[in-house]
């Protein structure tokens, strides 16, 4: 087996232990934990505004607060593949859950924004615990030519509560109050525990494990690989091109005269896009092209981030956010089953966290880096954002063609 712990040894495809056989109700359960990371990062990140500036913020403050979450989840994403790896997936899920849990509880009783800004700087780590936990324990499940379909029903999941928390937890705001509605969250933390409790473990630890405890030297030495760089580069690509859209196109379309709930929708209807399309992915991977499709999906977003400013009303502006929402879903299982295979089994968590750890970098520059171009640039801003995307898929190409060479 190769070892990518090797300066010298390619990561070709790896093969991987046989795949665990789980029940209906254990399947039903890996794929109900796709549902947990990333909604817990939204219903926090659609709340803790909202709660400092009760608690009195400025708008420096909230900035700071929902980067510092951001931030954290980056930094400790790898520490967290590398606890999946040494402890096995179901146990990270769960430590991932509890700990999220105690985090939704703190939110809830802060009685400040010093407070709350520690309290962010701690919820990064059990958001990333939860979803790589959950990303570790899918690849067991199939072998390499199902590994894609399981992933896209895992993404249909994950979209599928991505679309719905916010919405949820808006309507608990509204109801019960901001600070009381983290218990909201804090219940849905303990209802994922239960899931974790129940779930059979899918990524079990080997016998010799790796020396790193924080797993940063495997992760830097996965990525001096070309295949394993190309991979990275298609999952910031795709990330990339939906981050800065939606944190501005939304304004865009209101400036240009579209109520503020109708703006709303376009988000939703590419989170159900992303949703209806999702299970595509094992279709698509029967071609045995699964870069390629990645990366004429990844291209076909950038396409539509591009020329969204030409759908500057509704319903027009509905075609860029299916194309968008379509391109979410299709790539992110593909992605997955590409790094599952290019990846030694036994140090899968470590691969599925400098790929998490990649995407928070992503969305904390790219609405950043957007605003300022927007600010300079105007709407042709939206452009420059899609040809970066097509470039970062040229470059993912070449450095595909270069493994496929010499491997």
């Amino acid at each position: 087996m190769p070892n990518p712990l090797s300066p010298t040894t390619p990561p070709n495809p790896v093969a991987a232990p046989a795949p665990v056989q789980l029940s209906r109700t254990g399947m039903v359960l890996a794929y109900a934990s796709g549902a947990f990371g990333l909604s817990y990062m939204s219903m926090c990140g659609f709340l803790v505004p909202l709660r400092a500036h009760e608690l009195g913020a400025s708008v420096e403050e909230i900035g700071l607060l929902v980067g510092a979450g951001a931030f954290s989840a980056m930094l400790t994403a790898v520490p967290a593949g590398a606890f999946s790896d040494r402890f096995g997936s179901r146990r990270t899920f769960i430590a991932g859950a509890v700990t999220a849990l105690i985090a939704a509880v703190g939110l809830a009783l802060a009685p400040s924004v010093a407070l709350l800004f520690v309290l962010q700087l701690v919820r990064g780590f059990p958001q990333v615990l939860g979803w790589v936990g959950a990303m570790t324990c899918v690849p067991g499940l199939g072998d390499a030519r199902s590994r894609a379909g399981i992933a896209g029903r895992f993404s249909l999941a994950t979209n599928i509560a991505g679309v719905a928390s916010p919405t949820l937890i808006g309507v608990a705001a509204q109801t019960l109050g901001i600070a009381p509605a983290f218990w909201c969250v804090a219940l849905y933390c303990l209802l994922f525990t239960i899931v974790g409790v129940l779930m059979t473990e899918t990524h079990t630890p080997p016998a010799v494990r790796h020396t790193s405890f924080t797993g940063y030297r495997p992760a830097l030495a996965m990525l001096r690989f070309p295949a394993v760089q190309a991979i990275m580069l298609l999952s910031v690509a795709r990330l990339a091109a939906q981050s800065g859209w939606a944190a501005f196109f939304p304004l865009f379309l209101v400036e240009h005269g579209t109520p503020t709930a109708l703006a709303g929708t376009v988000i939703s209807v590419s989170g159900i896009a992303s949703a209806a399309n999702s299970t595509l992915a094992g279709r698509l991977s029967r071609t045995g092209r699964s870069h390629l499709v990645v990366g004429l999906f990844a291209c076909g977003g950038a396409t539509a981030v591009a020329l969204s400013p030409l759908a500057a009303g509704i319903p027009l502006a509905y075609l860029p956010a299916l194309a968008i929402g379509a391109s979410q879903g299709v790539t992110l299982p593909l992605l997955l089953a590409l790094l599952s295979q290019y990846t030694d089994p036994h140090l899968r968590g470590v691969a599925m966290g400098a790929r998490e750890g990649i995407n928070q970098a992503t969305v904390m520059v790219t609405p950043v880096a957007t605003g300022i171009v927007l600010g300079a640039a105007g709407p042709i801003g939206f452009a420059s954002g899609g040809l970066l995307v097509a470039l970062a898929v040229a470059a993912a190409a070449v450095l595909h063609r270069r493994e496929t060479r010499s491997g």
